[in-house]
């Protein structure tokens, strides 16, 4: 495992950093593509002489009502990959999993593409600024035992969430507690504000 754990040190540094080029225009925030991270690691794979062999599987499928009254196909999948470095023929297995859910056919397409991207983000430890998929704001509204009329957050250039009063920055977690509890963006200080 010397082997293939020196390379994958170069290769987590060659893909320290992956930019937020996508836009989510409806909920109004940026994040990373799998496309971006497949192709930064896919890059760095090659520069270090490692192969992957990508292997996925359904864990489970099952179907779900919307709100709206749709019904949704949810796929959980679980993609294994295994590095292989071509030069000392070492291997190791890293594992990722995904969602995807969709009234059509592209539940399990969007489980696959999930489960690689957060695979090699986790485990190559890949930076990517503010994002925390968990955190999605519409769904925690969307479960919320009070609904309530709700602000989307501020968003700067750069994808970072900012108090819908002030415009201070937000961190996911305040922003989660202050949509849960203000259903708006707020920092701390404008929460004991709203509070008082």
């Amino acid at each position: 495992m010397k082997n293939i754990a020196a390379k994958m040190v170069k290769i987590m540094a060659d893909c320290a950093y992956v930019k937020k080029n996508g836009v989510n225009s409806f909920h109004n925030y940026r994040y990373t593509t799998a496309e971006d991270v497949i192709e930064r690691v896919n890059a760095a794979l090659v520069k270090y002489n490692v192969a992957s062999v990508v292997t996925p599987e359904i864990v489970s499928m099952n179907d779900a009502v919307s709100q709206s009254g749709k019904t949704e196909h949810l796929a959980i999948i679980r993609t294994t990959v295994t590095l292989i470095d071509c030069d000392s023929s070492e291997t190791l297995t890293i594992v990722g999993l995904g969602s995807g859910a969709d009234v059509a056919d592209k539940a399990v397409a969007k489980g696959l593409t999930s489960s690689l991207k957060y695979c090699y983000l986790m485990s190559f430890a890949i930076a990517t600024g503010y994002e925390d998929s968990e955190s999605d704001i519409a769904t925690d509204i969307r479960n919320s035992p009070q609904p309530a009329p709700v602000s989307k957050p501020h968003i700067q250039d750069e994808g970072e969430a900012v108090c819908s009063d002030c415009g201070a920055p937000l961190t996911p977690g305040v922003l989660r507690v202050s949509v849960s509890k203000y259903s708006k963006a707020l920092c701390m200080k404008c929460q004991r504000k709203q509070a008082a």
